[in-house]
């Protein structure tokens, strides 16, 4: 049991770190969006764009749902105060 403790811990804090890092990447990727209008060259644009956007998007969901399936395991053995804190941090 505290193997796995440990281990759900490690693994919520290393994800928690990484969905930020994720998510500050794919603000970065929006704003670096800028209209094209040779439209020969804007098709080819937007489907790497669309690609880069849908992959991100699965990154972060996955990343999301690691880190909110560690802090349910967590908040079940946490105290309360810690299982409050940890809810604040996934919401």
């Amino acid at each position: 049991m505290s193997v796995e403790n440990l281990s759900n811990w490690e693994r919520y804090e290393s994800n928690r770190d990484g969905l930020n890092s994720k998510l500050e990447d794919a603000v970065a990727e929006f704003k670096a969006t800028r209209r094209i209008y040779d439209l020969a060259s804007n098709a080819a644009d937007l489907a790497s764009r669309t690609e880069t956007a849908k992959n991100m998007r699965k990154d972060v969901e996955d990343t999301f749902k690691t880190l909110s399936d560690s802090n349910a395991i967590l908040a079940k053995i946490a105290p309360k105060i810690k299982a409050k804190e940890l809810e604040d941090e996934v919401l």
